[in-house]
């Protein structure tokens, strides 16, 4: 039997086990043996709620979204809206450094369901004509971050600031080296905590086990089709 990522909340309200449909906001742990990355995904307009700074520098005057701006880099303004959240890793307080910000225009969304799509939903606008007339009311918002040299399989902890919100739906889908371990909503207070439990790398053995299944499966078919393939000897 396989360890999971355990997840719970500091003062949690109601946590569900299981795939979720809908929340409020998903986060994607990706981690490996020395890294995690963080990937969000929330209503653009909600980041000032959640993280305690909102998007407004992407705006141009008018309240529609600048689109230069995103081409000239969005990491300073990640870094400055996740700057009053903490993560901890194991016994250690650590920084993460924001990767990438983007908004997307719902009509037009980007998958997010893997580390792969999370990467993809912050380095690229789908649509920048669209998202250049629309505010931040209409759009939803993606943010990243990674740390290096770092216990990726310890505990981790993330604490978001107190901003005066209600109770936070929270989607979470934890992987390790690819392999998604766990999919639950939880919902955190105001100020609230992540906890997640991680195992050692237990679960990266296993992804490795079905490489390995996969390559055997393969070797077999592949005798079979040139057994198959073959004349058949015949005595002389």
């Amino acid at each position: 039997m396989f360890r999971f990522f355990s997840i719970s909340a500091v003062a949690l309200v109601m946590g569900v086990a299981g795939p979720a449909v809908a929340a409020d906001a998903t986060l994607i742990v990706d981690r490996r043996e020395d890294s995690v990355a963080l990937y969000f995904r929330t209503a653009a307009s909600d980041f000032e709620t959640i993280f305690g700074a909102g998007a407004d520098a992407l705006l141009a005057i008018d309240g529609t979204v600048d689109v230069p701006r995103l081409y000239d880099g969005t990491y300073l303004l990640a870094d400055e809206i996740f700057a009053t959240s903490t993560v901890q890793i194991g016994s250690d307080v650590v920084r993460f450094e924001a990767l990438s910000m983007m908004v997307h225009d719902p009509e037009i969304l980007p998958d997010f369901a893997t580390p792969y799509d999370a990467e993809l939903s912050i380095a690229v606008c789908t649509s920048p004509d669209t998202v250049a007339n629309m505010g931040l009311s209409s759009l939803e918002g993606y943010l990243g971050y990674f740390a290096w040299k770092v216990d990726g399989f310890a505990d981790m902890q993330i604490s978001l600031p107190q901003t005066g919100r209600g109770a936070l739906e929270l989607r979470v889908r934890a992987y390790v080296d690819h392999v998604e371990v766990s999919d639950q909503t939880v919902i955190l207070p105001d100020g609230g905590t992540l906890m997640l439990t991680a195992p050692r790398p237990v679960m990266r053995g296993f992804a490795v086990w079905l490489v390995v299944v996969a390559l055997c499966f393969a070797a077999v078919a592949a005798g079979i089709f040139w057994g198959g393939t073959q004349r058949p000897r015949t005595a002389t």
